[in-house]
């Protein structure tokens, strides 16, 4: 990114000496609308990742509840009628989460590969906000040279 950012700088600075100011604020005003347009775009499918996450997520959380309610009265009542002894729950909670690894293992793998993009989504975010933020600065830099240029002109026409 920032190996970008240097060859806009250097094109806008070429740009200002052979063509003049407009091209080059022409070229960095583009430069801006593609980014903030790519800022809001990469913001609203972060924001739809992150709500289809949060979705899948609770969703999982609430049918792990169930299942693991269901299925610790299924094994309370076999190890009743078995007579089995259970020390404290453990053995019950071991299995539960053997059990439960096996049985939703794909829909978690789901889960982390919709965080791996959202992942993905932020950093592509930043860089783009990096980048606008880096084409206000270099316009805020060509207005404050142009304006340096035009006042040092007009001090020499004054001094003549």
């Amino acid at each position: 990114m920032q190996t970008a950012l240097t060859f806009v700088a250097i094109l806008t600075m070429a740009m200002l000496l052979l063509c003049g100011m407009q091209p080059a604020f022409t070229l960095l005003a583009v430069l801006a609308v593609v980014s903030a347009v790519c800022c809001i775009v990469v913001s609203y499918i972060l924001r739809k990742r992150t709500d289809e996450k949060n979705a899948k997520d609770a969703a999982l959380q609430k049918k792990i509840a169930n299942w693991r309610k269901a299925r610790r009265r299924q094994l309370r009542s076999n190890a009743d009628s078995d007579d089995m002894f259970d020390a404290c729950g453990v053995t019950q909670d071991l299995r539960l989460s053997l059990e439960e690894d096996e049985q939703f293992c794909e829909k978690k793998h789901e889960i982390e590969e919709l965080e791996t993009q959202i992942s993905l989504w932020n950093r592509i975010g930043d860089a783009f906000k990096h980048l606008l933020n880096s084409c206000a600065i270099l316009v805020c830099l060509l207005a404050l040279s142009s304006f340096t240029v035009f006042a040092y002109s007009y001090v020499c026409r004054l001094w003549r």
